[in-house]
């Protein structure tokens, strides 16, 4: 900041130079007629304008870079703290996006406000100077006058930015309603409502679009009024100055620089006036963006990953009983419990349900929180809700990598375990379509629920976790997908540790055993073994 401070500073003060020079010229070279002199005079002008826009390139540069770093920096640490595995803030997401959009760019704008700040006041202090020691009375004028000038012109600004406070708010609410348009797209088509679609959004568009020609007007009104308060000034200053000329007070130059620097002075002056309004923004974004940063967060624990032997004691469920559960190495489990209690061990499981007195152990440690960022996870407990990202099959599958329809046909690498997935989750209709490139839509809306459901279950499968929980992986499909899905499962984590919470009949019918949502018994020795 503060090499902007400094380019900005020196650009402003060699923009007031310009008059300054331009008068001395006229004094020195154009009155006396001296070709000698006047060349010498261009070649300072040149020297000056050389001199202005190098500084002005440096201090935007050194201003740019600044500010880029700190949203960056800002923008980094926020989202970090959001992503935590268990992160305390209790906002909504589209705070957190406004947050970590608008207001790390208001913030980081003080770098502009407090550089341009003062380079405004350096060009004010440099303009004062040469004024007074012209006409101390002029500069009086200038100095007095520019600022109640700019006091004026704020005034006259205050319907402009009501009207343009509404084109915003028309703007943000037609937004808001396409918005809700496109999300709904289907339930729209789906009760033949397009017709009345379309009239609310011609309403809500005109009413954007009337609010936007106010705003307009508005706007072309303050400019013809500043445009003539700031002319009737000049010509005001100007008569003053010329009578200060006719009676030898002051040289025609010094008449010009008196002038120039009245004009100039409203630049810098108006920037002066916004310092603390811009401020305010800046701080009230800080404040925001600080709400944020201290809400608690848990960067969560790693587990070394090991065979997958899970041990819980003493989960108490909603439903009021107990559950104690022993699952070896590479078996396959399911529990038919209640919605309420199925979400109670899911939660365990990801880290973020409150265990009380409970314990649950995977391979002898306790899981205490959720999986750490960073790490392959040792136990991973698939959302329930599907959640898939803009981009194609291949990024939501597994983001790391993006095969090409050629390596996922050969079967060889990396595209072979994909292909494995693929064949495990039943994608053979959503790769029917461009392979693995092809593209789902926002959040997924390209494609129907069952595909987006075995979409979320690929990419459980395909993280490799030691033990995987999954709740009512098959509820979207019919009954012949969801044979092909258990029988996927089951040959696709034949190694590995799995429960299944569900009341799928197909799926119950692959597991090793299945514990009802009565008091869980632990694994004894008459306990069925694992499937070869």
């Amino acid at each position: 900041m503060l090499l902007a401070s400094l380019g900005f500073s020196l650009h402003q003060a060699c923009e007031a130079l310009v008059p300054i020079v331009v008068g001395i010229t006229i004094d020195i070279a154009i009155a006396p007629s001296d070709p000698w002199m006047l060349a010498l005079a261009l070649v300072c002008l040149a020297a000056v304008f050389v001199v202005l826009r190098f500084m002005w390139r440096m201090g935007e540069l050194a201003a740019v870079a600044a500010f880029v770093e700190r949203v960056y920096a800002r923008r980094r640490t926020l989202v970090s703290r959001l992503l935590a595995p268990r992160s305390g803030y209790d906002g909504t997401g589209a705070e957190a996006l406004s947050t970590i959009g608008s207001d790390t760019d208001e913030e980081a704008t003080v770098v502009w406000t407090i550089s341009r700040g003062i380079a405004s006041g350096a060009a004010a202090v440099t303009a004062a100077i040469a004024l007074l020691l012209i006409s101390p009375l002029l500069a009086v004028l200038v100095l007095v006058g520019t600022p109640v000038l700019m006091l004026v012109m704020h005034v006259v600004t205050r319907p402009l930015e009501r009207r343009s406070a509404g084109e915003q708010a028309a703007l943000a609410e037609t937004s808001a309603l396409v918005g809700d348009l496109l999300s709904g797209l289907r339930t729209v088509k789906g009760l033949s409502a397009e017709d009345e679609a379309i009239r609310r959004f011609r309403a809500m568009n005109m009413r954007a679009m009337s609010a936007a020609l106010r705003a307009a007007n508005a706007e072309g009104a303050f400019a013809g009024v500043s445009a003539f308060i700031s002319g009737a000034f000049v010509v005001l200053l100007a008569a003053l100055a010329s009578g200060s000329v006719l009676s030898g007070e002051i040289t025609p130059g010094q008449l010009v620089i008196v002038i120039g620097l009245a004009q100039f002075l409203q630049t810098p002056i108006a920037g002066l006036g916004f310092v603390g309004a811009e401020l305010a923004r800046a701080r009230a974004s800080r404040r925001r963006v600080d709400a944020l940063l201290s809400a608690p967060s848990d960067e969560g624990e790693h587990l070394p990953a090991g065979p997958g032997r899970v041990r819980v004691r003493g989960l108490a469920l909603p439903s009021g009983t107990v559950l104690d559960l022993d699952v070896r190495a590479g078996e396959l489990v399911g529990l038919t419990l209640d919605e309420a209690d199925a979400t109670a061990v899911l939660a365990q499981f990801a880290g973020t349900g409150d265990a009380g007195t409970a314990t649950l152990s995977i391979d002898g440690a306790v899981l205490s929180g959720p999986p750490a960022a960073g790490h392959p996870p040792t136990v991973l407990a698939a959302p329930h809700e599907i959640a898939l990202f803009t981009g194609d099959v291949a990024a939501n599958v597994r983001p790391a990598s993006a095969p090409d329809g050629a390596g996922a046909e050969a079967g060889t690498g990396e595209d072979a375990d994909l292909h494995a997935v693929a064949e495990a989750a039943a994608l053979h209709d959503v790769l029917s379509i461009d392979g693995w490139t092809r593209h789902v839509g926002e959040r997924g809306r390209l494609l129907s629920g069952g595909q987006r459901q075995r979409v979320g279950l690929a990419r459980a499968l395909a993280a490799d976790a030691p033990v995987l929980v999954l709740r009512e992986p098959a509820i979207s499909v019919d009954a012949v997908t969801q044979a092909r899905l258990a029988d996927g499962i089951r040959r696709h984590r034949r190694d590995r540790t799995t429960l299944l919470l569900t009341a799928s009949p197909a799926l119950l019918s692959v597991c090793d055993r299945v514990v009802a949502a009565s008091v869980v018994p632990p694994l004894s020795t008459s306990d069925r073994g694992v499937r070869s």
